[in-house]
């Protein structure tokens, strides 16, 4: 009786720390998130011996391939020169490390605490954009956008001087929309696209739901895909769209509606259209700064989202030849790429000290092909357990952070990082139905 209830108090304190951990992650205040890792360590080190998690651990050969990728950027501290970088990029990797060896050993997690754990993420994820918007409807009020000034802008055509025609939509694009939750728009924007294959995952696994259920589903999505908009971040927004036609064109075609389902397609694009070319900011973010140029322009842009990103490849490339086995080192990458940037005269790049912007090609800068190869394992061998074992959602996962590191070097930023090793893990370890 005295260990039920020891087993019971483990598991509510676990249960609570995941909650913390994946509910803090789309906010950019780090404490809470540190907080849920220090008391999910504990509770682990507490609820069952060594010899158990030795035990456990010896059953799931894949947390092994997730934290050597760790011991690889340890080792890459050997032959780095830069020690002060090198240990601290270390600090912020040590989640590739702790949540694979804590979530793969830990007692197992019951299928409705992992639902509640995916639930809690979609909750504080729609609560974060709440906070976006509502910030930005505050600071255009402050500036004297009230709701009377937008009603005679609109069918009056009457403006003031110096104010934006209807209101600021720098308060509603990209980084100062995300501001109020210290969030890079990047990484909201994948965690929004996340949270709503959570939701659809959610609501197709359920039986029996009613259709008041299914429009405030659709309802969430398409606000998510409006969020998504306003965040401006390009890549996210076409895997949505790759996401979206598939999902759509494959509901409609069970329900033997494909004609429904491609006209909804055709509106609710249209309507994300919409929103991009009325807003001049988006307008901006998604065409007019992605036309290409000779080389790099001295405006805010560089010149252009991929086109500048092309540079950073080229370059990046560049300093990989250096030494393109084991790399520079943990610490040592950034410093190569200042010095490749300033041979070629990329004063942009040097300037805003740009890594990679590609994760493949960060960890190959970093740690060599040896890197490469390690990191390339640790997507492909659970997404191979995911289509064998056919968790929809682990692969969907996977799909969406395999696209993401093509455009942004994910592991250099904690919110990465720990989305990376929290939810590949909770999938891999812990999931409903999943084989140790």
């Amino acid at each position: 009786m005295k260990d039920l209830k020891r087993s019971i108090v483990h598991e509510r304190i676990r249960l609570i720390a995941l909650i913390l951990f994946s509910g803090s992650l789309p906010y950019g205040i780090l404490l809470v998130n540190n907080i849920a890792i220090y008391l999910l360590a504990l509770n682990w080190i507490f609820e069952s011996s060594l010899l158990t998690k030795w035990q456990r651990l010896k059953c799931n050969p894949l947390a092994f391939i997730f934290m050597q990728l760790f011991f690889l950027y340890l080792i890459g501290l050997s032959y780095s020169n830069n020690l002060h970088q090198g240990f601290f990029e270390i600090e912020k990797k040590l989640n590739l490390l702790f949540l694979p060896l804590i979530l793969a050993t830990t007692n197992s997690i019951s299928k409705n605490d992992v639902r509640t754990i995916l639930k809690s993420f979609i909750l504080f994820t729609a609560i974060a954009t709440v906070i976006c918007f509502s910030y930005a409807v505050f600071l255009n009020y402050k500036e004297g956008h009230t709701l009377s000034y937008v009603y005679n802008a609109v069918l009056f055509d009457k403006h003031l001087p110096d104010r934006y025609y209807y209101f600021n939509y720098w308060y509603f694009t990209y980084e100062l929309f995300a501001k109020p939750i210290h969030m890079h728009p990047v990484y909201f924007a994948m965690y929004i696209v996340f949270s709503s294959c959570l939701s659809i995952w959610l609501w197709w696994d359920m039986s029996g739901v009613r259709k008041r259920k299914n429009a405030l589903v659709a309802l969430f999505l398409i606000y998510n895909f409006i969020t998504i908009i306003l965040l401006a971040s390009r890549t996210q927004l076409a895997i949505v769209l790759l996401f979206g036609t598939a999902f759509i064109l494959y509901r409609s075609y069970l329900k033997k509606r494909i004609l429904l389902g491609v006209i909804s397609m055709v509106l609710i694009y249209t309507m994300g259209l919409a929103f991009i070319l009325l807003n001049p900011v988006s307008k901006e973010r998604f065409i007019d700064s992605n036309k290409p140029g000779a080389h790099f322009s001295e405006n805010k842009y560089g010149e252009g989202g991929l086109s500048l990103r092309m540079y950073k490849w080229k370059y990046t490339l560049e300093a990989i030849a250096e030494s393109p086995l084991v790399g520079t080192g943990t610490g040592d990458s950034q410093d190569q790429l200042q010095a490749v940037y300033n041979k070629n005269n990329f004063k942009i790049g040097y300037d805003f000290k740009f890594n990679a912007h590609n994760q493949f090609l960060q960890v190959t800068l970093e740690l060599g092909i040896i890197g490469f190869i390690s990191f390339f394992v640790s997507l492909f061998l659970p997404g191979y357990f995911a289509v064998k074992n056919k968790e929809l959602i682990y692969l969907t996962f996977l799909i969406l952070f395999f696209i993401s590191c093509l455009t942004e070097s994910m592991l250099e930023v904690n919110k990465g990082i720990a989305f990376f090793a929290f939810f590949n893990s909770l999938f891999a370890f812990q999931f409903p139905g999943q084989k140790k």
